[in-house]
This record gives C-alpha cells, sequence and structure tokens, in this order.
C-alpha cells in the first residue's frame, strides 16, 4: 500500500472550496465597504442601563458611538499598520 496516493480528490471538492473563496471575499468587501457593526453590548443604541437600574449611562464597550469595528476589518488594520 503506497503512502502517497494520486488518487483526485473526492467530487465536490473543487465546487466547496469555490463557495468558501467566494464567501470570504464577500466578507472582505464588507468590511471594506461597512468597516463597522453594531456595538453587542449596547445593540447600537450607545447607551444602557446602569447598574442600579434607574439611570442611563453610556456603553463602555463603544464608547457611546454604539459601532465597533468588525473582526475582519480590526484584521485588516492590523495588517495594514505592520506594513
Amino acid at each position: 500500500m503506497p503512502i502517497l496516493s494520486l488518487d483526485p480528490l473526492p467530487p465536490g471538492t473543487g465546487t466547496v472550496a469555490l463557495v468558501i473563496l467566494g464567501l470570504a471575499a464577500l466578507y472582505v468587501a464588507e468590511c471594506l465597504i461597512w468597516p463597522y457593526g453594531r456595538c453587542t453590548r449596547c445593540e447600537g443604541g450607545g447607551i444602557h442601563m446602569g447598574p442600579d437600574g434607574q439611570h442611563w449611562r453610556d456603553c463602555h464597550a463603544c464608547g457611546g458611538s454604539g459601532k465597533r469595528h468588525r473582526p475582519g476589518r480590526r484584521l485588516m488594520n492590523l495588517l495594514r499598520r505592520r506594513r
């Protein structure tokens, strides 16, 4: 029994790879066009109820803007700074 096989890949592997590459390309385009998403803590409102339950405060996660960088955009910014 040979250790390395020269058999072709199973059928459908190329299609799956193309779908994954297409989805990755769409996500990169989304990060370029819309770099911000809604803050997950305040759900985009920028404020949340304080611990006493009576007063509204700025969200600590987004600083009151209601926005956050998408993970893909954070990675793009990191790679751009390292050049």
